[in-house]
């Protein structure tokens, strides 16, 4: 009612209130700062693009992917347990191996399972079939059931508890 202006401040101060909601400390402000950046920069730039505003699929696809990783990222700051921990997590994004994630088997799987799941999301999205889609029920619940074997082979032996619970 005020203006454009004053909305992008409140949809800020809207998330920043949100991020210290859930705790007093940089984490949580950062966390909810960028939630309310996003918005902000949504209402402020991206609605001026017609290809954001597009109900095509490639556009519609588009926006998952950036929305997805966006949020993701704001995420490491709600869940690290300091900032710092979570400026380092940023700083090895660009570097996986860092870690100790092992490249011989843990990488390829999850690069292919994640291509395999692509591509049968954009078939189911595109009304075309994929080959995999067009082989049949046999094998196509063949491949289900090994894509949910990797998943349970994934699984943590220990669940960390419910992040609520911590505080």
């Amino acid at each position: 009612r005020r203006g454009k202006v004053r909305t992008y401040i409140n949809l800020m101060l809207t998330m920043l209130l949100g991020g210290l909601w859930h705790g007093a400390s940089w984490n949580f402000v950062i966390w909810g700062g960028l939630h309310g950046g996003y918005l902000a920069f949504e209402r402020a730039v991206l609605m001026r693009f017609r290809l954001w505003r597009s109900d095509a699929r490639t556009a519609t696809i588009l926006r998952w992917i950036i929305v997805f990783h966006m949020v993701c990222l704001a995420w490491i700051f709600f869940r690290a347990a300091t900032l710092d921990a979570s400026l380092q997590l940023i700083g090895h994004l660009g570097d996986p191996l860092s870690q100790g994630f092992s490249a011989d088997r843990h990488l390829w799987l999850v690069l292919l399972l994640s291509a395999l799941m692509f591509a049968h999301l954009l078939g189911g999205l595109s009304g075309t079939k994929t080959r995999l889609m067009k082989s049949g029920a046999p094998a196509f619940a063949l491949s289900m059931a090994a894509l949910i074997l990797v998943l349970i082979w994934f699984t943590p032996e220990h669940s960390a508890p419910f992040i609520y619970f911590q505080f």
